[in-house]
């Protein structure tokens, strides 16, 4: 029989001894360069166990995912489309261990969350149910605690699609919070909620309300109930100058007359912005009683407000306005836009109007004649 194989292992120590020598046998930076190449190896074997180790990790998440929306799948059906169904028993239906496990959880608010997006009525507030019986609006508050901006707003968001109204004190404190995103989704999540007054935050603003802000609050209004907009005279005295004007906008928008006079006393403002938002909210509301005050400030005012109150009179303007905008044509010209716009004006008062226009054209020079003839082309 042949010999087995034996290691004498202390051949083995003079090998390694040998080859020790041997590297040391090599120049400095031989030697530097073989432990620069061995770190690489190693930091190689370490990265690729990472990546195969996620690799492993989140194919596991991703079956459990699966596993998990197979085996609620049917659990949902019978509580969404069941009709004898005990709000109390809802958490029976759900495996206690998968209410414990912070992954599972989530999984399971994800899919009520998802749910609730695709459908509305009797089963989206079935699906709010749910999600108060599994107590899951805890983690949504919870995460309004984080200290990851994105992680809060997508705490509110939650919090507002699941309409849970005793969330709503939680908002506050974001009002005024240096992150543009926060602001913004806190007002959302307290328009929504809110049963009474959508817009109270309003009495709390202090920063600046950007168009974009604007937009967004006018796109909420807009869903809301008849009865649930508020009278937006209410923050005319506000300290903050981007509340009064946006509440300004949105009295002409939703033809809030009861503000009629209080606006018309608002042509004295101060403020260039205040006043143009007013000219063009009376303008909105058709308010003919305003043109008195527009032709009494319209010498003082710079050419933009002056093209707004030439606008305004365009739709407010009664007869008695012909003679002021008839003087207006008649000194000498710097604008053009602005005489163009008082010819158009003119031309909406009827018969009076027109026959002012008309008696200009033949009595005035080639450029006012010019004027006129653009006024007059509906194409412009």
């Amino acid at each position: 029989m042949p010999t087995i194989l034996q290691i004498n292992w202390s051949d083995l120590q003079y090998t390694i001894d040998d080859l020790g020598r041997a590297v040391y046998s090599f120049p400095v930076h031989i030697r530097a360069l073989l432990v620069i190449t061995l770190i690489f190896v190693i930091i190689i074997l370490i990265l690729l166990a990472v990546v195969l180790g996620s690799r492993i990790y989140k194919t596991g998440r991703v079956r459990k995912r699966t596993e998990l929306q197979e085996q609620y799948q049917k659990v949902f059906k019978v509580l969404l489309f069941e009709d004898r169904i005990v709000p109390t028993k809802i958490p029976g239906y759900f495996n206690p261990v998968d209410l414990r496990i912070k992954y599972n959880r989530e999984i399971i608010q994800h899919e009520i969350i998802h749910l609730h997006e695709n459908f509305r009525g009797e089963t989206a507030e079935r699906l709010e149910e749910i999600y108060i019986q599994l107590n899951l609006h805890f983690d949504s508050i919870a995460k309004l605690k984080d200290k990851r901006w994105y992680i809060i707003a997508k705490g509110m968001r939650e919090l507002a699609l699941m309409n849970v109204k005793q969330s709503l004190p939680h908002f506050t404190p974001f009002l005024n919070n240096t992150n543009d995103v926060l602001r913004m989704e806190a007002r959302i999540a307290i328009m929504k909620l809110s049963d009474k007054n959508p817009l109270a935050f309003l009495s709390h603003e202090k920063t600046h309300l950007s168009a974009w802000d604007t937009a967004n609050i006018y796109s909420m209004l807009a869903k809301l109930p008849e009865k649930m907009i508020p009278d937006f005279s209410e923050w005319l005295d506000s300290p903050n100058k981007d509340v009064v004007i946006f509440c300004i906008h949105m009295i002409g928008t939703f033809r809030q007359q009861s503000s009629t006079e209080r606006l018309i006393q608002m042509l004295d403002e101060k403020d260039e912005r205040i006043r143009l938002a007013v000219i063009r909210s009376l303008k909105s509301l058709n308010e003919t009683r305003a043109e008195f005050k527009m032709m009494e400030i319209y010498p003082k005012e710079n050419i933009t407000l002056k093209k707004e109150i030439l606008k305004a009179l365009e739709v407010i303007g009664s007869v008695q306005a012909a003679g002021f905008l008839e003087k207006i044509l008649k000194q000498k010209q710097e604008d053009y836009p602005l005489a163009i716009q008082a010819v158009r004006a003119l031309l909406s008062m009827g018969h009076t109007g027109s026959g002012i226009v008309e008696k200009l054209f033949s009595e005035s020079d080639v450029n006012m004649q010019l004027i006129i003839n653009h006024a007059k082309d509906k194409r412009l």
